[in-house]
């Protein structure tokens, strides 16, 4: 039976570095998937002269504790959808109503299969964002394979 279970760390200041661990159940059998995700907690207001875009926002590695070998490693970004270069450009303009535009793309699991032993996960992760404020949640998303 497969089950996803979700590790949230708020990241509240700049160039931090933190540690955590993550706790599977006791019935797991193997990681299956992997999948980072960054969330703002607030919207940006960009301080004069900054560059709001920014390509990658932090580093994050995961671990098996007995093994003592990274099992997974990615460099973390966060996809807004309110992109600096779309602000010109006028939409147009159906009904009186706003209306919601969206665009973007699927986002799949990073495919693996690492047996599990113990139930715990150590996590590593440095935000890299050059921005003044940060407040933003890292969001990982742990695909299981579990016996019934």
């Amino acid at each position: 039976m497969k089950k996803v279970i979700i590790h949230i760390e708020e990241i509240k200041s700049r160039q931090s570095k933190i540690q955590f661990q993550v706790k599977l159940p006791v019935t797991c059998k193997c990681i299956t998937g992997l999948l980072a995700t960054i969330s703002p907690n607030t919207e940006y207001v960009p301080v004069e002269g900054e560059d709001p875009r920014v390509e990658s926002t932090g580093s994050l590695w995961l671990r098996i504790p007995e093994c003592r070998d990274v099992f997974y490693a990615e460099d973390v970004k966060e996809y807004n959808h309110l992109q600096v270069e779309f602000h010109t450009i006028t939409p147009p303009i159906l009904t009186t109503q706003p209306e919601w535009w969206f665009s973007g793309w699927k986002r799949d699991f990073f495919t693996t299969h690492v047996a599990i032993e113990e139930t715990i996960i150590e996590g590593y992760y440095v935000d890299e964002t050059p921005l003044s404020a940060v407040s933003y949640s890292l969001r990982i998303y742990i695909e299981l394979e579990i016996n019934d």
